[in-house]
Order: structure tokens, then sequence, then C-alpha cells
């Protein structure tokens, strides 16, 4: 299984995929017009990897996403809530400004809705 690194654009978000490290990360902007040339590549690595996981941190900073990519990150946290099942750790930090409660709220809406349990980390403003 390769890591996926991808850096970020304008539309695209930063990611890191890996499975050595046991490490997820999604940072920036997700508000592509087709949000599964970009996704059906990770969650195949996301589907892949909780077949043999690990412990596992994931790390989502996401300033903005649209409706389209916020689909599949609700698939995304559905898929990973079987490293609990299979007697991993998972642990997810959602990262967000003091004053987004759209972000925020969202985090907390996708925690329910998937049944994992997130941190909710408040981003130092400077």
């Amino acid at each position: 299984m390769l890591n996926i690194i991808h850096s970020s654009i304008k539309k695209v978000p930063f990611l890191i995929l890996d499975k050595k490290k046991g490490l997820i990360e999604l940072r920036g902007s997700s508000i592509m017009e087709d949000p599964h040339a970009f996704y059906d590549p990770v969650m195949a690595w996301i589907y892949d990897y909780v077949k043999n996981p690990k412990d596992t941190l994931v790390n989502i900073d996401l300033e903005y996403f649209n409706t389209s990519s916020a689909k599949i990150l609700l698939i995304l946290f559905k898929a990973l809530s079987k490293i609990n099942k299979s007697g991993f750790n998972l642990e997810v930090n959602w990262h967000y400004d003091k004053d987004d409660d759209d972000i925020r709220d969202t985090g907390h809406n996708f925690a329910v809705m998937s049944n994992v349990k997130f941190n909710f980390l408040e981003k130092n403003q400077i």
C-alpha cells in the first residue's frame, strides 16, 4: 500500500495518507467541482487501510468544504469507524477557528453520524 501525499492547491486540500505512521491529514479547502476525481483514490486507500489498520491519528483542518465534499467526508469517517471495531485506537482531531461555528458544528454532526469520537481543537488565532 503506497502512501499518498497531495499538496494543496486553491480548491483541493493538502492530504497525507501514511500507512506506516497510521496518519491521515486533510488541510485547507475542499471545494472542487468534481470531488470524486480527488476523493475516489483516497477512499480506495481508506477501504484498503481499514482491512489491516493500526492505531490511527486523523487530523482534519478544513477551513471550507462544499456539500459534495461533506458527503464524501461522512463516508470517510464511517469507513474509519471500523478501526475501533478492529481493536485499534482511532483519534480524530477536528480543528476549527474560534469564530467558525459552522465548521465546528459540522464536525459534531460528522462525529454523531459516523459514531466516531472527535477531539475538537480550537485553532490559535494570531
